[in-house]
């Protein structure tokens, strides 16, 4: 009785595997390149809207223009707006990486959203981690808070 459940499971199982390593295609391989250029083993014909195609490619390039982690976590340090907002900023950047040479220059970020430049720092991806370096912070900066923000992708074990 048992054979007769474990012949087919075995047999499928066996054709999955030959199968997913016959066509196993990158990631990043776009799909209608790929069913294109099926090449003589068949003809693959895809009908469909011309916007199907198009709102397909409008996300693609979303992706590829969306680089960082939503939802994260940075620490605001300062703030400023009014004629001389980015020359203070510039200033307040310098002074920070001198008291603290704990943080890379390229952990330091200076943004502009209208009318105020602003500087953050760090790439934290949960609030707990941010709440450790904004507890050492604070002591020399009481106006600064934790925010959230899209933060880079954090770096690999062997960089």
């Amino acid at each position: 009785m048992m054979q007769y459940f474990l012949q087919p499971l075995l047999f499928f199982l066996f054709i999955s595997l030959v199968l997913s390593n016959t066509f196993s295609i990158a990631q990043n391989t776009d799909i209608f390149e790929v069913l294109d250029s099926a090449g003589e083993s068949g003809k693959i014909t895809i009908i469909q809207d011309s916007s199907v195609y198009n709102i397909m490619q409008k996300q693609i390039q979303i992706n590829k223009n969306n680089k960082g982690i939503p939802n994260r976590y940075r620490i605001q340090i300062f703030s400023s707006s009014g004629n001389k907002a980015r020359e203070n900023a510039i200033e307040f950047k310098e002074e920070f990486l001198e008291n603290h040479p704990e943080f890379e220059r390229a952990e330091i970020y200076q943004l502009y959203q209208p009318p105020f430049f602003k500087l953050r720092v760090g790439n934290y991806r949960n609030k707990h981690e941010a709440l450790i370096v904004y507890k050492n912070l604070v002591k020399y900066y009481p106006n600064c808070y934790i925010v959230k923000s899209k933060i880079n992708f954090p770096k690999l074990m062997d960089e």
